[in-house]
């Protein structure tokens, strides 16, 4: 018998979080054969993937898949393949979802029938505390909707309906980072319905050791090719949205993540040329051609020149783009997150 909800939990070393995400799924006031929770563990190191099998043996309705690591992206398409539910909601193992919440959607926006449910989220709540109610805001076309309207593109903040993301083979990059951005826009460049709700239903956790703040310079080297691979589907996307602002507002603000991240991370020349090949690449028809975005094609066309005054266009920008404390550090710049 399918489910009405599948939950999809991506697991990669959060042991210390796995136990509340599960605990507060099943804190939601549905019955066992209303949802199912599938986790799909990456290639765990920490004993999470031992713990998940321990959780699951106490509910019929879970299921837990081994693989090796491969990354977020693929392991949530782990997940998608094997799915039985009518809705489906990707959850991060290191966030929960507030008390309720489920039950609430349940009842209240599931019955309207769209092909993606939008909902909100509060940051840092305490455990166990009860969704908060708000509104619907919009039912209707996605277009009609993204044409005047921002769209976050966190996946944990939507439900996509199954056969929708089956007929178009919708799927996460294998990628690490920017993830959520290529299934969002690629979702949403499709004709489809699309429910907005003001209800906050997920806490989302400031985790010092993910992937976005990692002070590791290998690992946001990796960060950085992966955001060149997301504007390069971008890119792909854009025609999609012609005269769509918010949109191709969001793809402009992606391209100045990428070159913040380039900006603050120690390359040699011959690496810098290289990145900056991969960026020229891309080129800026699918974005807002403001002046900012001249400025970093004019520097990937001629790295020599970003190499020679790095210091002081590192000095210019971070006085343009502060960062949220004050300072220049990748992990708090407000363009980082």
């Amino acid at each position: 018998m399918n489910k009405l909800l599948s939950t999809i939990v991506a697991l990669y070393n959060n042991e210390m979080y796995l136990r509340q995400c599960i605990d507060s799924i099943y804190r939601q006031g549905l019955s066992d054969d209303e949802f199912e929770v599938i986790i799909i563990d990456d290639g765990s190191t920490d004993g999470g993937g031992a713990l998940a099998d321990s959780i699951a043996s106490s509910h019929n309705n879970m299921r837990v898949v081994h693989q090796e690591n491969k990354g977020l992206g693929m392991a949530r398409n782990a997940g998608l393949g094997i799915a039985t539910g009518k809705y489906l909601h990707f959850v991060d193992a290191d966030d929960f979802l507030l008390a309720g919440s489920y039950r609430h959607i349940v009842d209240n926006l599931m019955p309207q029938d769209t092909d993606i449910i939008v909902f909100d989220r509060v940051k840092d709540a305490a455990y166990g505390e009860k969704m908060v109610a708000g509104t619907i805001n919009y039912v209707g076309n996605i277009r009609g909707y993204i044409d005047k309207n921002y769209m976050r593109v966190m996946v944990w903040l939507k439900l996509f309906k199954r056969s929708f993301m089956e007929t178009y083979s919708m799927k996460w990059p294998a990628i690490c980072y920017g993830e959520d951005t290529a299934l969002t826009w690629d979702a949403l460049r499709h004709d489809g319905t699309l429910l907005v709700s003001s209800d906050k239903v997920y806490s989302y956790r400031t985790n010092p050791h993910s992937i976005e703040r990692t002070r590791d310079v290998e690992q946001v080297k990796k960060t950085i090719d992966d955001m060149i691979e997301v504007n390069n589907l971008l890119k792909g996307y854009a025609p999609h949205y012609d005269g769509c602002d918010p949109v191709r507002s969001n793809f402009t603000h992606k391209y100045r993540v990428l070159f913040n991240r380039i900006l603050c991370t120690p390359y040699t020349f011959r690496e810098t040329r290289k990145i900056f090949a991969q960026c020229a690449a891309i080129g800026i028809s699918h974005l807002h051609r403001d002046k900012d975005i001249k400025i970093y094609n004019l520097l990937y066309k001629y790295p020599i020149l970003y190499f020679v005054f790095k210091w002081f266009i590192r000095a210019a920008y971070f006085a343009r783009y502060k960062a949220d404390d004050g300072s220049t550090d990748l992990i708090n710049h407000k363009l980082s997150n």
